[in-house]
């Protein structure tokens, strides 16, 4: 049997943060998404430790990220030096899901909701 974890640690110090609109600041988002991602590679590793095969990440990742992106405050190219910081992934050989939030609305009449190109 394989068995999977679902965004969050309850006893490991596996802890993700998040914020709102109302005390945003790039300096905020910067700091967040820095913590988040060290956060997930030391759930990657936990999962890879305790023979984990599957981790579903939280859309909470990157709090508030579309809402930022969606208003100019971001833009893509500030993610990849988060994303380089994720290490070992091949050798975890660890099944990623992700799930949205409520707020994602894939059935969306609006293309632009639907449709994002990641250029990373």
């Amino acid at each position: 049997m394989n068995l999977g974890l679902c965004c969050l640690f309850k006893e490991e110090d596996i802890k993700f943060k998040t914020f709102t609109l109302k005390n945003f600041s790039l300096q905020k988002a910067d700091e967040v998404y820095s913590h988040n991602i060290e956060q997930l590679q030391k759930a990657f590793n936990y999962c890879n430790k305790n023979n984990i095969a599957s981790y579903r990440v939280s859309s909470d990742i990157l709090p508030k990220f579309g809402t930022l992106l969606k208003r100019g405050d971001l833009n893509l190219e500030f993610l990849q030096p988060f994303l380089e910081k994720l290490q070992n992934l091949n050798s975890h050989n660890l099944l990623l899901s992700f799930h949205p939030d409520q707020f994602v609305n894939m059935g969306s009449p609006k293309e632009e909701v639907i449709k994002i190109q990641w250029k990373l």
